[in-house]
C-alpha cells in the first residue's frame, strides 16, 4: 500500500537506527521497532538505515528488519556507542535532518516524523528531541532525537563512553552548542513544542502521567511505567 504522507517534502530526512549486533537485548528491541515502525507509519518520506554497531547481523537477527524499506550500515567497532554510530551516518549522508533512534525506542503515534518535520519548518533548524530530562542538568535525551546534519558534523568525535554522556548532558553538549549559535532545541510532543526552560512543562510526556503524547517510547519510558507509585512521584519532575 502507498503511504500517503501528510506533508510534500521540503526537508530530506534519514532515519538511523541503532541496532547492536550482539547485544543481550537485539532479541527483543529490533523486532518491536520494527512492529511499531509498521504500525505507526512515519507520515513523511525518509530514508531508513539499520545502523549495525558490532559488525555484520547474522542472517537471523537481520531477519528482524523485514517488511522495512531500509538499508544496513556496518561498523566493525562500537566506541561511542549510539552517539558515535550516528556521527558515522553524518559523515556521508546528505540528508539535510537526521532522526537518531536508540536501539530501544518504539514507535506510539503515526505521523510521527511528519510530527517532526513540521515542527522544523516551524522554528527552522536545530535539535528536536522526543524526551526531555533535568536529571544532572537539563538536556534533550540522546536516546532519540533529531537533528539538522550539519550541526552534527560539527561536534567533536565521540570515542568512548564518557564522552557519549558529555554528547548529551555536558557543558558543552550539542544542544547547548546550537542553541548558542541561535539555533532551535525544542522538544517535540503530540500536541505541542517546548523550548530551553520549558521542557518539563508539558503533561504526558516521559516521566510523567501515563506518557501518552511522547511520539516515541524508550527503556526510559518502560522502567516509569513498570516502576512503583514510589518511583514514578519522585520521576516526574526530574
Amino acid at each position: 500500500m502507498r503511504e500517503c504522507y501528510l506533508l510534500r517534502p521540503k526537508l530530506s530526512v534519514c532515519v538511523v537506527y541503532i541496532c547492536v549486533t550482539h547485544g543481550q537485548n537485539t532479541d527483543s528491541y529490533a523486532p518491536r521497532f520494527t512492529r511499531t515502525y509498521q504500525e505507526n507509519p512515519p507520515g513523511y518520506p525518509a530514508r531508513l538505515v539499520i545502523c549495525c554497531n558490532g559488525g555484520e547481523l547474522q542472517p537471523i537477527r537481520k531477519k528482524f528488519f523485514d517488511g522495512l524499506d531500509c538499508e544496513f550500515l556496518n561498523r566493525s567497532n562500537d566506541e561511542g556507542k549510539d552517539i558515535s554510530g550516528y556521527q558515522t551516518i553524518a559523515a556521508v549522508t546528505d540528508a539535510q535532518f537526521m532522526v537518531c533512534l536508540g536501539e530501544s525506542i518504539q514507535i506510539r503515534h503515526p505521523g510521527w516524523l511528519t510530527r517532526v518535520v513540521e515542527a522544523r519548518l516551524q522554528y527552522g533548524p536545530g535539535i528536536y528531541g522526543f524526551f526531555s530530562s533535568h536529571a544532572i542538568r537539563a538536556h534533550l535525551n540522546t536516546t532519540g532525537f533529531a537533528v539538522d546534519t550539519d550541526f552534527f558534523r560539527k561536534y567533536p568525535p565521540v570515542t568512548n563512553h564518557p564522552q557519549r554522556y558529555e554528547f548529551e548532558h555536558g557543558p558543552g553538549c550539542l544542544w547547548q552548542r546550537i542553541y548558542k549559535s541561535s539555533g532551535a532545541a525544542m522538544l517535540v510532543t503530540s500536541d505541542g513544542e517546548y523550548g530551553p526552560g520549558r521542557w518539563r512543562e508539558g503533561r504526558n510526556i516521559m516521566h510523567r502521567g501515563d506518557q501518552s503524547n511522547c511520539l516515541l517510547w524508550s527503556h526510559h519510558c518502560e522502567r516509569y511505567a513498570n516502576g512503583t507509585e514510589a518511583t514514578r512521584k519522585s520521576w516526574q519532575f526530574s
